[in-house]
This record gives C-alpha cells, structure tokens and sequence, in this order.
C-alpha cells in the first residue's frame, strides 16, 4: 500500500515536472542571431575611405608635429651639453630645468593626441559612430519586417 502511494506520488510528481519544462520550452521564441561583417560595409561605403582619409591626415599631422618638436628638443640638449664647458653650473642648470619643463610638457601633448583617452580614439568613435548607427538602422528595419 505504501509503495502504490509512493509510486503514484512519484509519477505524479515526475509528470508535473515533465509538463513545465515542455511547455516552457515550447512556449520560447526561437533566437535569431545575424553576423554583421563591419569590415565590409566600412571597405565599400566611399564616405568612410573619405574621412578615414581625412583622419589619416589628422593623424599623420599630430605625428609630424610631435616628431619635429622631440627633434628640436634633442638639438638642443645636445647645443646644451656642448656649451656645458663654457657656462655656470647654474645657468646650465636653468637651461636644463628649462627643456626638461618642454620635454614633459611634449610628453602631454603626446598622450592628450595618442593616449588611451586621446583626440586619436575620439576622432575615430566620431569617424564611426555614424555608420554604426546606419547599420543599427537598417538591422532593425529587418529585424522588424521579419517578425
């Protein structure tokens, strides 16, 4: 008698068990997942080889600048250490202080153009943000006609 009641309860128990996972499992949507190849929409739209382009200048502009200022930089460290023999201690002292102070104030440029928070990734969040924003468009547009 107890194994009847035992057995009942358990096949009981086993179908309600049995019957919530199958119907939540046939009462779920079906996932749709797309591949969006970004490499490709960015190759083939001519509005992006133009500012890409722009933004190469941009970049190679910033590159100039920072390389021509550490050129001077270095010319004249090298003027400073010739003279050494022919001026103060203090002076060339000051001297020094003086293009140390020029040396840290390129090194902040350099990271304010190329840092991890620089005019480089903003320009290029600007540069792509508008075609990313397209193709969410047009992703949703499908996704909402498919439904």
């Amino acid at each position: 008698m107890i194994y009847k009641k035992q057995n009942i309860v358990f096949s009981l128990l086993f179908s309600a068990i049995f019957l919530l996972i199958f119907s939540s499992s046939y009462s779920q949507k079906t996932l749709r997942v797309g591949y969006i190849n970004m490499d490709y929409i960015l190759e083939n739209l001519d509005d992006y080889k133009l500012a890409n382009q722009e933004y190469s200048l941009k970049l190679d502009k910033w590159k100039r600048e920072i390389e021509k200022e550490n050129n001077d930089l270095d010319i004249r460290y090298r003027e400073l250490e010739i003279k050494r023999p022919l001026i103060t201690t203090t002076i060339y002292e000051e001297f020094k202080a003086e293009l140390d102070f020029e040396k840290k104030q390129l090194e902040d440029y350099q990271q304010k153009r190329f840092g991890p928070e620089g005019d480089w990734i903003v320009q290029e969040k600007i540069l792509i943000q508008p075609i990313q924003d397209e193709v969410l468009a047009a992703v949703q547009k499908i996704a909402d006609k498919n439904k």
